[in-house]
């Protein structure tokens, strides 16, 4: 037992280090969007930023983009002064001079605006800014810091775009917005640092001017940045880069999201836009401003900027809890494991528990984002989880396996199989003792065998014998019975215990399938005394008392009470009324129409005063069948004259033999009960 358990502890361990490789990243990347995208909500339902959108409507009244005089946002500026927004920030880069920039400018004074750069990895002699931006604007684009003791997210190339236009803005910041190894954005880094000073993000820039905040009133702590404006303190929750994790709304159009045309032309009511964060961008395919956000969606660049605004100013935050949570999380996940599947030894049960432990963490990762938006990296515990799972199952059954391998070769001969599945299961449950189960129990004999057998070789017999017999065992194991013991040339079968199933109906597909198997052998055996070979088949259904009956030292699992002993003597009418099967009355009842049957006598036997009909099976049920059993029922009630009317049209041998019995009734002139009696086996 110690060294399954090593070798175990071993795997595990050695998964568990596996999966804490960065090779897992993109598992962990994929189970985060999922639960991210769960809080994606309706359109337009965030109301505290409008976006611009320069989209394909505007390019078409307007022309194209990039020919746009830059009065039309001087427009557009004018429009929004008088709708009282709070903030005005361009998604846009104003790289190159242009017509209209003066008019650009002027309009500045009337909403506060902020400005977008970019850090570009671009041939950095395109572009060379002169020094008097820096010297001049310190308080606008960045902050000069010891940055040496923080780790900020660094670049070495910047391009400001048009001097003038950046300088007349309240505020700018970069436009930079980082993709994961997958592509998709997950995070923006806030500041970034460039030349020992460190510039704030486009998005940034717009929360300090909402807030009635510089650079200057931000304070650097462990994993937050704290904003003291004039209006509100934020403190926003970032990683050792300083970067913020987006917690985002929904997907393109989450927010208020109006054509940049219809601004201009048409009436929009003042509520749209009142002290609201206005975006400028576009969702224009051509102007290559398309991002992917978890999910998989493809958004505009300015909803991200968009997301992280309203985030920020909700005070949103993803919560990632430290690792040695996961690793806390792991163990107990694996010491449940171990628990459940050593401590409960059925297979199902097991499952189960697994099954509800799994499904209940995972419940948990889901309420712990969902309600307090707590990320725990759940991909590599579930992964540790499943592995651990497959690969104790695996062990477990691979030593019960050989442990019932041992078992069935030392007891098989001389137990049936499912009682040897009892002792592996538990020593404990193997002793005396039974419970009381309705079950269909089944007499096979062989027709007779005495004087077909008796000039045989003793060893020839018993090969012969071994032979019907193994064939027999089969077919009563392939349908789920169990074989209760042999009776020289017979044997006695069990359907429905221990193993509660179907029971009538395979105990009769049996008998069939056992009719099939003698006539194939007897084809087999024709140069033997078996070539004649005949069984007789009696069933029964009835409530016994079953279990391991017996002594301490040597016991069986049989089956005993006066149905059992029906059982027995049904089959040995088979040879009164020249048949092959025989089934009680509470058999046919429950067989319902799965096989067709047919109404034989209605008799008591021995041992048994309560009288019960009995039928023989059939395959296909004729005409003359249901005549005959309409001979039958008249026989039962007395109308004997009827009865041997109908009996004398039938030309088979069960109508002579109840053409006899009714003369011999007569003859009797005993009072007619309604059932014949059998005194004798």
């Amino acid at each position: 037992m110690k060294h399954k358990r090593f070798i175990i502890i071993v795997l595990i361990s050695l998964s568990g280090f596996f999966l804490y490789l960065p090779l897992f990243n993109s598992f962990e990347f994929y189970f985060y969007d999922h639960l991210l995208t769960q809080r994606y909500k309706d359109r337009g339902s965030e109301k505290d930023v409008v976006i611009a959108d320069i989209d394909e409507k505007s390019v078409k009244k307007r022309g194209s983009f990039s020919s746009w005089n830059r009065s039309i946002y001087s427009d557009l500026i004018s429009k929004l002064e008088k709708k009282n927004i709070s903030v005005l920030g361009f998604d846009i880069l104003f790289l190159d001079s242009k017509s209209g920039d003066s008019l650009l400018i002027k309009s500045f004074s009337k909403v506060p605006v902020v400005t977008g750069y970019e850090f570009t990895d671009s041939d950095p002699y395109n572009f060379i800014y002169p020094d008097s931006v820096f010297k001049n604007s310190e308080n606008l684009f960045s902050r000069s810091m010891d940055i040496k003791n923080i780790d900020f997210v660094s670049k070495d190339i910047v391009n400001f775009g048009v001097e003038e236009i950046q300088l007349s803005s309240s505020k700018s910041g970069h436009l930079m917005i980082e993709q994961d190894s997958d592509g998709v954005t997950r995070k923006v880094p806030l500041l970034i640092s460039y030349l020992g000073r460190v510039y704030p993000s486009f998005s940034l820039s717009i929360v300090l001017e909402k807030v009635g905040a510089t650079l200057k009133d931000i304070q650097f702590k462990e994993n937050a940045l704290v904003i003291n404006g004039r209006n509100r303190k934020l403190e926003i929750a970032v990683d050792d880069k300083f970067r913020y994790v987006i917690p985002y709304s929904g997907t393109w159009k989450t927010f208020r999201t109006i054509s940049f045309v219809d601004i201009l032309e048409k009436y929009i009511g003042k509520r749209t836009f009142k002290e609201k964060v206005v975006l400028v961008g576009t969702s224009k395919q051509g102007l290559y401003d398309l991002r992917t956000i978890p999910g998989g969606y493809r958004i505009p660049g300015v909803e991200i900027h968009a997301n992280v605004i309203n985030s920020i100013l909700k005070e949103e935050r993803i919560r990632f809890l430290p690792i040695y949570y996961n690793i806390l999380v792991t163990l107990v996940l694996l010491i449940s494991i171990v628990v459940v599947i050593y401590l409960i030894k059925n297979v199902l049960f097991s499952i189960t528990a697994l099954l509800v432990l799994f499904s209940g963490f995972i419940y948990s990762v889901n309420y712990l984002f969902k309600a307090e938006l707590i990320y725990l990296d759940h991909t590599r515990p579930l992964m540790i989880f499943s592995i651990a799972t497959i690969t104790a199952f695996i062990f477990k059954y691979y030593y019960e396996k050989k442990d019932k391998s041992f078992i069935s070769k030392t007891f098989g001969k001389f137990i049936p199989n499912i009682v040897a599945d009892q002792l592996l299961k538990s020593k404990e449950e193997l002793v005396l003792g039974g419970e009381k189960r309705e079950i269909s129990m089944m007499f096979v004999d062989v027709k007779n065998f005495s004087n077909t057998t008796e000039n045989m070789d003793p060893e020839q017999l018993v090969h012969y014998l071994n032979r019907f017999l193994g064939v027999m065992s089969n077919i009563v194991k392939s349908n789920y019975g169990t074989m209760d013991k042999y009776l020289g040339d017979g044997f006695v079968a069990l359907f429905g215990a221990p193993l509660d199933n179907d029971h009538t109906y395979l105990s009769c597909k049996t008998a069939f399938e056992i009719l099939d198997s003698v006539k194939r052998l007897r084809g087999d055996l024709k140069e033997t005394p078996f070539s004649n070979l005949e069984v007789c088949i009696g069933i029964n259904t009835g409530e016994v008392t079953i279990g391991n009956i017996g002594s301490d030292e040597l016991f069986d699992y049989t089956a005993i009470g006066k149905n059992m002993n029906l059982a027995s003597r049904i089959e040995s009418l088979n040879r009164y009324y020249n048949t092959s099967v025989l089934i009680g009355e509470r058999t046919k009842d429950l067989l319902g129409d799965k096989f067709s049957s047919m109404l034989v006598d209605k008799v008591t036997v021995k041992g048994h005063k309560i009288p019960v009909e009995i039928y023989t099976l059939l395959r296909n049920k004729t005409e003359e069948n249901i005549v005959f059993e309409k001979g039958v029922k008249f026989y039962i009630e007395g109308e004997f004259e009827k009865a041997a009317d109908i009996f004398k049209k039938c030309n088979d041998s069960l109508s002579k033999i109840m053409k006899k019995r009714i003369k011999d009734i007569i003859l009797s002139k005993d009072l007619w009960e309604g059932y014949y009696r059998y005194d004798k086996k």
